[in-house]
């Protein structure tokens, strides 16, 4: 006959002596405003976010700024380079913050020395925060992280999220080593390996900004880059040290070479968080087309984002400005139609 035991059944207990390959990763520290100043929490969650350069654009990505884990891609059709305005924008904020005393670090991908023309910050560089929209943001804190009492709000502007720029005139003293490091390799694979090892050796909670000028350029990018098993391996990798270490990336892609209907960008596009394409046409007030494709984590819910000739875009004295886009009427052929 068989007799019952009272045995009960435990898991071994885990081994705490295990190397350090095998081991998880500790989290790294959660960033806030009380610690950087030059960010803000999302309108559309409580991410935090970095602002792009341009108010304007910051409100198209309606997060208010690019989200810390996010890859932003600008693509940009015909010979201009307009793109590299907000770029090199956004490399000015990050060497300033990191001036201000806020610990941030920009970082330039692909092409050595690109950050060294970044403009000067303008003269009138003070946030001026409407009240309304403020207290959006409050509201968006305070629903979000309603069940975390230990966390404040965030408080009112002091002029250290966005700036007003100066693009007749670079920035001085010119970036030092320890502001920007620019990363280059002869291939993608070299560039992600050496971008992956920089990112591991950085603090916790440091704001990392990091740009990615002119994608696949001929000048600068040999002619494999651009085939699919080098090119989707290299954002396949930037996404994923963006989520892991919650850096803000801005990407430029001119599509002169490289057209949307080509598959290889197709799969660019998919992977990137947000895509705005600039169409660049001759006008007196404007100076192109701003269509927005994909926002990021709205287009992942399913919420339908796409805007197309709806926007118009020009390069103003201290902003990269994007405005709703509408042909002006003309009223003396609408008094001839009524009279």
């Amino acid at each position: 006959m068989f007799q019952k035991r009272k045995v009960v059944l435990t898991r071994p207990a885990p081994n705490r002596t295990q190397s350090s390959s095998t081991a998880r990763e500790p989290k790294p520290e959660r960033l806030n405003t009380e610690q950087h100043q030059g960010l803000r929490p999302s309108l559309v969650n409580s991410t935090l976010c970095v602002s792009s350069s341009s108010r304007s654009l910051d409100q198209l990505l309606q997060h208010g700024g690019l989200p810390l884990g996010s890859i932003t891609l600008l693509e940009e059709h015909g010979a201009t380079d307009y793109a590299s305005t907000v770029l090199k924008g956004f490399c000015t904020l990050g060497v300033r913050d990191q001036r201000a005393g806020s610990d941030s670090l920009v970082v330039c991908l692909g092409i050595p020395g690109w950050v060294r023309g970044i403009p000067a910050i303008g003269k009138t560089s003070v946030d001026t925060e409407k009240p309304e929209e403020l207290q959006k943001i409050r509201i968006a804190w305070r629903y979000q992280l309603s069940q975390n009492t230990n966390r404040q709000p965030p408080r009112a502007s002091t002029g250290l999220y966005t700036s007003d720029l100066n693009f007749k005139a670079n920035m001085t003293p010119a970036p030092k080593q320890s502001e920007v490091v620019h990363v280059s390799g002869a291939t993608l694979a070299d560039i992600l390996a050496k971008y992956a090892n920089l990112l591991a050796s950085q603090p916790a909670n440091r704001i990392i900004r990091v740009v990615v000028p002119s994608l696949l350029h001929p000048a600068v990018y040999r002619e494999e880059s651009s085939l699919p098993e080098n090119l989707v391996p290299f954002i396949l990798g930037l996404r994923s040290l963006s989520r892991k270490f919650g850096t803000a990336t801005i990407i430029s892609l001119p599509l002169q070479l490289y057209p949307r209907a080509n598959p290889v960008i197709s799969q660019i596009e998919a992977l990137c968080d947000a895509v705005i394409e600039l169409e660049p046409f001759e006008d007196p007030n404007v100076q192109g087309f701003a269509h927005v494709h994909k926002i990021a984590e709205l287009s992942e819910r399913g919420i339908d984002v796409y805007r197309r000739h709806e926007y118009s875009f020009r390069l103003g004295r201290s902003q990269f400005e994007i405005a709703p886009w509408g042909i002006p009427v003309d009223e003396s052929e609408i008094e001839k139609d009524l009279f």
